[in-house]
């Protein structure tokens, strides 16, 4: 994840943790909350207290944490700042596909993904009466009567 995406700054960190709306999915948390950049970005960080384990093993997690996070971001609404708190030990995230479900998790729980927009399930065909749905070939008009 580039640099220009992690959230740094400890006074933001703070804000993100005591204002942020909070999503726990098993050894983690996800903390969200809005932040005011210009243009609309969001940004990250992740972090793991030493009830994790060691430094290799907090490192991994948060790698791979980040990884899932960088996977995802283009689906996500842009304007937010996200906090990822480990809880769990290490064992909790073995690989990266461990850490992508729980990311996806919390993402659908949050409600942050990008909307897609609505289309139409069948298509339109104007007439001069109005419009009405197309019909497929396999659609045959009934007989009235």
């Amino acid at each position: 994840m580039e640099r220009s995406r992690r959230l740094r700054e400890p006074h933001d960190i703070r804000r993100v943790r005591s204002k942020g709306r909070s999503y726990p999915e098993g050894p983690v948390v996800v903390r969200v909350l809005p932040n005011r950049i210009d243009p609309p970005a969001n940004r990250y960080t992740v972090i793991a207290g030493k009830k994790q384990g060691g430094s290799v093993q907090r490192n991994r997690v948060k790698r791979l944490l980040r990884e899932a996070l960088r996977h995802v971001d283009p689906t996500l609404a842009q304007g937010l700042d996200l906090l990822v708190l480990v809880r769990g030990r290490a064992e909790d995230i073995p690989d990266y596909a461990a850490a992508r479900a729980i990311v996806d998790r919390v993402i659908a729980r949050a409600g942050i993904a990008k909307t897609a927009p609505a289309t139409p399930a069948t298509p339109v065909i104007p007439t001069k009466e109005g419009s009405r749905p197309a019909t497929t070939p396999t659609e045959t008009p009934r007989a009235s009567g």
